[in-house]
């Protein structure tokens, strides 16, 4: 008899966002960057063009459905 499993498939796509950013130098500015990616909640992040995200999709993590409630 088939059985229900919870399945999640996960496709590699990236996102990017463009920041302004006073520095003294290239190496400083893309530290701060960087930093700011994780603590600015207020950026605005886009989808990057990502032919090949339909494509290469897998298996993240799958398991059986019983026992865990309906």
């Amino acid at each position: 008899m088939p059985k229900t499993y919870d399945v999640i498939i996960t496709r590699d796509t990236t996102e990017s966002c463009t920041m302004l950013i006073e520095a003294t130098s290239l190496e400083e500015a893309n530290h701060i960057a960087l930093a700011r990616s994780y603590e600015d909640t207020d950026l605005v992040w886009e989808q990057d063009d990502t032919p090949n995200a339909s494509k290469n999709h897998y298996v993240t993590s799958s398991d059986t459905t019983e026992g865990l409630g309906s």
